[in-house]
């Protein structure tokens, strides 16, 4: 059995999540040089809520991304701004969760996950990433 530092028994892919820091794992993608939630990543936010809820000590970075299109720094506030709303979202429907475990950070256009040549590329690098701050503390 998989278990946290608690003893509780992790189902695999809860493991998987934690193990690997939630790293590209689960992000939301945006359209371009908009920053409100999209609809069709509420799922993916309510796992993210839940495992926040079942961890009380899990804290994880909020990391806002976009494509190279538009200015730097348009696009630095872009992804600041996806970031925080994506925490917003989180804070609204998971009322018992605490600011101080989120941290959020904006890249801007600096850490593109493809190309930024192609449809796609762009598409892909218009996203929110999670990544677990503090992991190392999460496991026996």
């Amino acid at each position: 059995f998989l278990v946290d530092k608690k003893g509780r028994a992790l189902i695999k892919q809860e493991f998987s999540l934690l193990k690997e820091g939630l790293k590209r794992l689960r992000a939301i993608y945006f359209s371009g040089g908009n920053s409100p939630v999209p609809p069709e990543s509420y799922g993916v936010l309510n796992e993210i809520g839940t495992l926040m809820l079942k961890y009380p000590s899990l804290k994880i970075q909020i990391e806002g991304h976009t494509d190279s299109a538009g200015d730097k720094a348009f696009n630095m506030k872009l992804a600041r701004d996806r970031a925080r709303n994506v925490l917003e979202h989180l804070l609204k429907h998971f009322p018992e969760l605490s600011r101080d475990r989120f941290r959020v950070v904006g890249f801007g256009s600096d850490k593109p996950v493809a190309s930024n040549q192609t449809f796609q590329g762009r598409k892909a690098n218009r996203r929110v990433e999670f990544i677990i701050i503090n992991q190392n503390s999460l496991f026996k």
